[in-house]
């Protein structure tokens, strides 16, 4: 084999290995791009949700919040009826539909007999 033969082979070996380093470097470049977009997406998706988790402990305290009124403002509204209808004025109100009946009983009765 001849010097030149022999350089020419080391040569082409050498352009080889350059080759297959810069394919592998551009590779990883590549690698390291998309491993920074996905941490990037990461990051995001995790603010979104911390987002979606602190909605959800509003929407929970809005929901308690809007229970405990209904319910206040139901108990006040059953107080109020209770208040309204206290056993003398049930007394009153039978009273007077007994009377009221007994009254148009007679006057019926006066219509028909005399009449």
């Amino acid at each position: 084999m001849s010097e030149e033969t022999s350089e020419f082979r080391r040569g082409r070996i050498q352009g080889s290995t350059d080759r297959t380093l810069a394919e592998h470097a551009a590779h990883l470049d590549k690698i390291n791009g998309s491993m920074e977009k996905v941490a990037a997406r990461l990051g995001e998706l995790t603010l979104q949700m911390q987002r979606m988790a602190d909605s959800m402990d509003a929407d929970r305290a809005t929901v308690l919040t809007t229970a405990k009124a209904l319910r206040d403002a139901d108990e006040a509204r059953r107080d109020k009826d209770v208040q309204r209808w206290s056993p003398l004025a049930r007394i009153i109100a039978v009273a007077g539909a007994v009377a009221g009946s007994a009254g148009a009983g007679a006057a019926l009765w006066s219509l028909l007999h005399h009449g």
